[in-house]
C-alpha cells in the first residue's frame, strides 16, 4: 500500500496520539479576565507550541536563528527522517530552498524525465537543473 502526504500532512504514531490523549489541558480562563498566575505563562499542550512540545512563540531576537544552510550526505533509507526535519524547517520560514546532487552512479534519460521532472511539473516546481551525461568531460 503506497500513502502519499500533501502539503502539512504529517502521520503520527497511534501511541503518541493516545499519550496526548493522557495530558490533561487545563481550562481557558473566560476572555477578559487575564491569568490568575504573576508569572508568564509556559506553552499549552497542543498551543503555542510545535508537534514536539518546543514553544514557537516570538523569542528575543539574540535567540533566533534566521537563516539555515546545511550540507550533508544522505543516509540510504533515511528520507523519510529528512522529510520531518525539512516540514519542521518550513514552519519557522517563510522560504526553504532544496538542492540536491546526486553521484556515484546514473539514471536513464527517460527514467529521469518521467520521475523526476514529472513530479515538478504536477508539484509546479521550477528546478534548476545541472545535468552531466555519460561522457560528457564537463
Amino acid at each position: 500500500m503506497n500513502v502519499a502526504l500533501a502539503g502539512n500532512e504529517v502521520l503520527i504514531s497511534a501511541n503518541v496520539c493516545e499519550e496526548l490523549k493522557r495530558v490533561p489541558v487545563p481550562p481557558k480562563p473566560p476572555a477578559g479576565t487575564g491569568s490568575s498566575s504573576s508569572s508568564a505563562p509556559g506553552p499549552e499542550p497542543g498551543i503555542g507550541g510545535d508537534a514536539i512540545g518546543i514553544d514557537i512563540r516570538e523569542r528575543p531576537p539574540s535567540e533566533c536563528i534566521t537563516h539555515v544552510r546545511l550540507a550533508f550526505p544522505v543516509p540510504k533509507g533515511k528520507i523519510y527522517d529528512l522529510m520531518m526535519m525539512l516540514n519542521a524547517l518550513q514552519n519557522y520560514f517563510g522560504e526553504t530552498r532544496l538542492e540536491i546532487r546526486a553521484e556515484q552512479g546514473s539514471i536513464p534519460l527517460d527514467k529521469y524525465d518521467q520521475s523526476i521532472r514529472e513530479t515538478f511539473r504536477q508539484l509546479g516546481i521550477q528546478a534548476e537543473e545541472d545535468l552531466h551525461m555519460a561522457g560528457d568531460n564537463t
